[in-house]
């Protein structure tokens, strides 16, 4: 939502968020109060570096969220499962 609305991302390194905001936001440690704080400050004085986090969100959002990249995947997800259900099916 932060990079649809053209702003810059902090978020938790947790599993997920670090792969989705890789580096196009900053990550903090998980259940580290003052590490959130010093990234939250770092945008906060640098709108230069903000504004190309910001950029570089909007640009990964396009990429990830077309209509053509949401088709395609859950056209592969399908065929996994189907491949995975065959080979269930036949014993491999």
């Amino acid at each position: 939502e932060a990079w649809a609305a053209g702003l810059a991302v902090v978020a938790s390194d947790c599993p997920g968020l670090a792969e989705t905001v890789a580096d196009a936001g900053l990550l903090s440690r998980t259940g580290d109060p003052g590490e959130l704080t010093e990234a939250l400050g770092c945008l906060l004085a640098d709108p230069t570096h903000r504004q190309a986090l910001a950029d570089a969100g909007r640009r990964r959002l396009t990429a990830w969220a077309s209509p053509a990249t949401w088709a395609n995947a859950t056209r592969d997800a399908y065929r996994l499962a189907q491949e995975r259900a065959r080979n269930r099916v036949l014993g491999r």
